[in-house]
């Protein structure tokens, strides 16, 4: 796959600057007694000799030892959190025990290989010990007993940290110290965040970079460096092309102390590592430096360069080399003790040669400078089949719903593709017994048969193309039955009492929250998750008499996820066709243990302000109506339908009806456009229709409501954006973008002007 770097991009890049320098908190880290260690603290475990600090995040590898700075009794250098450690202390005296925790996970010694690992290993206790040729002290860890044994815990020649029997040994000449952290007093600026999260990706990605302290400014680097306040500003999203770019950055700003680095790590790779796209070793080596959270069950293809060590027929393992030329001379990954994987025609990993063309899967690692597939990944395939795909498709392969005695005009099945024109293809019908039939290629259905079957075309195979098949399903069912997914009950229905039984399906539309049946639903303010009022028709004012409650229970638990009103307040609106039993609830004609709910449309009432914010938890269409995504620099981007969850802008007051679709390609990556998770904001702007008219203010920073939508724009420290200003669809937000885009005057971006009044740079042109 090629990817192409537009020019703009390369423009963007190129003007980047880059400082030096250093700006870092003040935060002081000053060595400190373990007797004077209380419970709580924060603190970095330092070889003095060796200068060389304990990691925290090797889980089961040694923790590795990080050089710092030491000056008198103080750190210098920057602390990152990856030596950092959170102290639990119990007891007095020689008898007083330490726990050195990070997150979840605790400082624990095994027994063999002179283990300390991190983790949650059950020898996570220790006291401290002296001695050695400096008298330093170590954490020290007995067990008692049948099998004693005890373990002294010290750096390691420099390069992890490991325990012995003995100080006498390996960790003889440590002098361990703790440094604690010492707060400041002076505020700290929040750690800057990256959207989207840093991991890999298949496609190019925009990256921004925020902030929820208000006025900071935010540096950073690229190239691996650490940010300073002489790095470049943040100003505009951070192109991340093919390849690996690791971003680092700080926040400042003055009477603050500098906010810690936050690190993000982009791989843009070439294949989605699946079993039908698997990564290239290129791919496979960028996505462990990427090294975000690990690289799990991923599937990678190469050609075996050497082999590392040789079959073993007691352990049925195996360990080699992959490059993407089958030469050594280049990058390689390494199967470590590959194994054979457990379906019955697996390959043999005892076969397996220098030349062969494999694709492995499991876990990637970076081991010591060592890229490889960790230890028990699986030979998936060895020299797999180089024929081409059949390439048989449906034109739809979805499912085929039509109703009982429904003539041939009235429904329409799917043809076959078949690209390279394979023969013969067969026929298959999978389910209701003679509602489909093959005759000559031709799929022809039994409308009088009710049930469902699926149609599976396929080719057995030949010397040039591989088997290959398709499918898709027909149901044929009957829309008279009252209570079906094609028939559902009406909200009277429920009502009056004509829906009755079990797992019936209804159709209406949620009005609210449904508090009892002598008080009208409420329309916000939702107090929980557990129900909501379904009425046959939306109103804003909804009267208990027309709706009926119903249940949202605990299992499954998506439903209250993505339908309870207290965190989904924005579905109020939605129609929908559910699927629960017909019962009293709330001592009134109700639906409880719904298990199915599907959303078709979605009404919202903008008012005569004229705009509103949106996001809803389904994918939706917007059809005529004016919906926008806002992007960093406050360009105003029309939008046809987005993904579930996407925070939108809407223009034009009244009744508004959008259709729910299955899926959107829209991509919304740049917007600035966010829903809220309930908590604390700074920074940020809601939309309202306050003094200086409509537009978005500056929150003040307490909780924003969940589900609220705001705004958060980089570099910006305004009270009041307006809307449907005449230089930007959001009132001149960056004074520093003047880049010759034309506007019209409602405001939305024009690609391709032609003869009219536009805005450019903040100023009315006309185009003759």
């Amino acid at each position: 796959m090629i990817k192409k770097l537009h020019f703009k991009k390369l423009l963007l890049m190129a003007l980047m600057l880059v400082g030096a320098g250093s700006a870092w908190g003040a935060d002081t880290w000053v060595k400190t007694a373990p007797t004077d260690l209380t419970t709580g603290d924060v603190v970095v475990l330092v070889d003095l000799t060796s200068g060389k600090a304990m990691s925290n995040n090797n889980g089961s590898s040694a923790p590795s030892a990080v050089e710092v700075t030491v000056v008198g009794d103080e750190i210098t250098s920057a602390v990152a959190n990856t030596i950092q450690w959170t102290v639990t202390t119990s007891g007095t005296g020689d008898d007083r025990t330490y726990q050195l925790a990070t997150g979840d996970d605790y400082l624990y010694v095994i027994k063999n290989n002179n283990g300390v690992r991190v983790g949650n290993g059950a020898r996570n206790t220790f006291t401290i010990k002296t001695g050695g040729d400096n008298n330093g002290y170590y954490l020290y860890n007995k067990v008692t007993g049948d099998d004693p044994d005890e373990r002294y815990v010290g750096c390691y020649t420099s390069s992890s940290w490991r325990c012995y029997t003995s100080i006498n040994n390996n960790i003889k000449g440590n002098n361990n110290a703790f440094f604690k952290k010492v707060a400041s007093s002076t505020p700290t600026c929040a750690t800057p965040t990256f959207s989207p999260a840093g991991g890999t990706y298949t496609e190019d990605q925009s990256v921004t970079i925020s902030t929820t302290t208000a006025g900071a400014t935010i540096r950073y680097t690229t190239d691996g460096s650490e940010p300073t306040s002489s790095s470049r500003v943040y100003s505009m999203p951070i192109y991340a092309g093919s390849g690996v770019l690791t971003i680092k950055a700080i926040a400042l700003k003055d009477g603050f102390d500098n906010s810690e680095v936050a690190t993000a790590t982009y791989a843009i790779l070439e294949h989605a590592g699946t079993v039908s796209d698997p990564y290239t070793v290129a791919d496979a080596r960028n996505a462990i430096d990427a090294g975000v959270g690990g690289v799990t069950n991923v599937y990678a293809t190469g050609i075996v360069s050497e082999i590392v060590t040789a079959y073993s027929s007691e352990f049925n393992n195996i360990s080699f080399n992959i490059s993407a030329d089958g030469l050594t001379t280049g990058a390689q990954l390494q199967a470590y003790r590959c194994k054979k994987g457990e379906a019955a025609d697996a390959p043999d990993v005892q076969d397996i040669k220098v030349g062969d063309v494999v694709v492995i899967t499991g876990n990637l690692i970076n081991y010591k400078g060592t890229y490889e597939f960790a230890q028990n990944c699986v030979l998936y395939s060895i020299n797999p089949d180089e024929r081409a795909e059949a390439g048989l498709a449906w034109s739809n392969d979805e499912t085929v719903r039509i109703a009982k005695g429904a003539a041939d005009s009235e429904y329409t099945l799917p043809t076959l593709t078949n690209p390279n024109n394979l023969s013969p293809i067969t026929f298959t019908f999978t389910g209701t017994e003679n509602l489909a039939i093959d005759v000559d290629g031709e799929i022809l259905v039994d409308t009088d048969v009710l049930g469902e079957v699926e149609v599976t075309a396929s080719f057995a195979g030949n010397d040039a193309y591989k088997p290959g098949s398709a499918s898709f399903t027909i149901i044929v069912y009957d829309p008279t039955v009252k209570g079906s997914i094609y028939n559902p009950y009406t909200v009277a229905e429920v009502i009056d009492g004509t829906a009755t039984g079990s797992g019936i399906y209804v159709k209406g539309y949620i009005v609210g929250e449904y508090v009892g049946k002598s008080t009208n639903p409420k329309t916000s303010g939702f107090s929980g998750n557990s129900n909501f009022a379904v009425a046959d028709a939306f109103t804003a004012s909804p009267v208990v008499a027309d709706c009926i409650p119903v249940e949202l229970p605990a299992s499954p638990a998506s439903l209250r996820t993505n339908w309870g009103l207290a965190d989904n307040p924005t579905v109020v609106g939605a129609e929908i066709v559910f699927k629960g039993n017909a019962s009293t609830y709330f001592s009134t004609n109700g639906i409880k243990g719904t298990s199915e709910i599907t959303a078709i449309s979605l009404t919202k009432i903008v008012s005569s302000a004229g705009w509103a914010t949106l996001a809803v938890p389904f994918p939706l269409s917007f059809g005529t109506t004016n919906a926008y995504i806002v992007e960093s620099d406050a360009t105003m981007t029309k939008v046809a339908n987005v993904p579930a969850g996407t925070a939108v802008l809407l223009e034009g007051a009244g009744e508004k009806t959008f259709d729910v679709v299955t899926s959107s390609t829209t991509n919304v990556a740049a917007n600035c456009l966010k829903v809220s998770d309930g908590t604390a904001k700074d920074g940020i702007y809601v939309l309202a229709n306050g003094s200086q008219g409509v537009g978005f203010y500056k929150w003040a920073g307490e909780a924003l409501s969940k589900g609220k939508v705001y705004l958060e724009l980089p570099s910006e420290s305004r009270s009041f954006i307006s809307l449907g200003g005449e230089t930007t669809g959001i009132d001149n937000i960056n004074a520093n973008v003047n880049d010759n885009r034309y506007f019209d005057l409602q405001g939305r971006r024009v690609a391709q002007p032609t003869k009219g009044l536009y805005i450019v740079n903040g100023k009315k042109v006309i185009l003759k």
